[in-house]
């Protein structure tokens, strides 16, 4: 395991290992951060693998969506709410899996 795994406070996950159903090794930890930035089924082994080891894990779902809602504003001038709309896009993940 490369040492900066060892020694961060958080991991970002940026390749694609999930969608390949690949996972990442990770060490335990006592409530260090764990970002996939992937979401949904790509990403579930892998933040539950996290969680497991004593990550405080999370996907990229929460970036997408902030993502997006600032690239809506900045063209419409209109905030969208992103609490209700991720609220939205988890049922529907929960409901295709």
């Amino acid at each position: 395991m490369h040492s900066l795994v060892e020694e961060s406070e958080i991991v970002v996950n940026t390749v694609s290992s999930g969608h390949f159903n690949q996972i990442i090794d990770l060490p335990a930890s006592s409530g260090r951060t764990f970002v996939d930035i992937s979401y949904g089924e790509a990403s579930s082994n892998q933040i539950d693998l996290a969680k497991r080891n004593g990550w405080s894990a999370v996907d990229g779902l929460s970036m997408l969506i902030a993502q997006a809602a600032r690239s809506f504003y900045h063209w419409t001038g209109i905030a969208p709410s992103t609490d209700e709309i991720e609220k939205l896009c988890r049922e529907k993940l929960r409901m295709s899996q």
